[in-house]
């Protein structure tokens, strides 16, 4: 059954708002950090389930209010189609108690303490900026 989920881009433009989300695929995390890539192409089946699920209990049993979104990951506008690779936006504000508690769990300073898990933000303006380029290159391909 095909579900529609937004890219992170179109979800934080909804949310009007900075954005936070994770990434559980280790071959997209090393690409955007440019550490060594494990070998292949991004691939949902090399997405880390054990460690997606380790997060949503981790939150269910902590943060039960805060949403939690399915989305695509940030990928270059000209990218129209890719794989769902399992990640999660997280409703939360910068440095506010969810932003902590998933920042000290996953991330040691500014590195991820694992590519199996990778939390990111993308500014609003940015957000706006990649999610309309996007739109404009659909247009022109799919009129």
């Amino acid at each position: 059954m095909a579900l529609a989920i937004d890219t992170i881009e179109d979800h934080i433009t909804k949310t009007g708002k900075k954005g936070f989300w994770l990434c559980f695929n280790p071959i997209y995390n090393a690409n955007v950090i440019r550490k060594p890539t494990p070998k292949g192409e991004l691939d949902e089946s090399k997405t880390s389930q054990k460690d997606r699920e380790e997060f949503l209990e981790f939150m269910k049993a902590n943060f039960p209010n805060t949403k939690l979104t399915n989305v695509f990951d940030s990928m270059p506008p000209e990218h129209l189609i890719y794989p769902f690779l399992g990640s999660i936006a997280v409703d939360c504000d910068d440095g506010d108690e969810v932003y902590r508690a998933i920042d000290s769990r996953y991330m040691d300073e500014f590195m991820p303490k694992s590519l199996n898990v990778v939390f990111y933000s993308m500014e609003l303006e940015t957000a706006q900026r990649l999610s309309k380029e996007r739109a404009t290159i659909f247009e022109g391909e799919f009129g």
